[in-house]
């Protein structure tokens, strides 16, 4: 079967969805890591950006389902999708959030 337009700008959306926040958070934390950017680790910016950290509970799941849903998943593939997708999202989620939480001075 092939993938229509459609279904791709669905899966994408979700991936963007189910994504956005640790990669945000990651790509911060590496830029501040190598000096690129100056900021202080008890300043307005990096106290919001680990308070949308939580977003991710919500928006991982709701990313997910929109994948699951632009690419027709059948019963079997969405708990197979679920068994899969779940860890993989929460490492990335903690690695996240160790990694600027590290560097502002308190890791959780």
């Amino acid at each position: 079967m092939k993938t229509t337009s459609r279904n791709r700008t669905g899966i994408v959306l979700g991936i963007v969805i189910a994504l956005a926040v640790p990669v945000i958070s990651l790509v911060v934390a590496s830029l501040w890591e190598a000096g690129i950017l100056s900021l202080e680790p008890n300043g307005a910016f990096v106290q919001a950006l680990q308070a949308t950290a939580l977003w991710e509970i919500g928006l991982g799941p709701i990313g997910m389902v929109i994948i699951g849903r632009a690419a027709r998943f059948t019963r079997a593939e969405w708990f197979l999708w679920a068994i899969l997708e779940v860890p993989s999202l929460l490492v990335i989620w903690f690695v996240s959030v160790a990694f600027l939480g590290g560097l502002a001075g308190e890791p959780f």
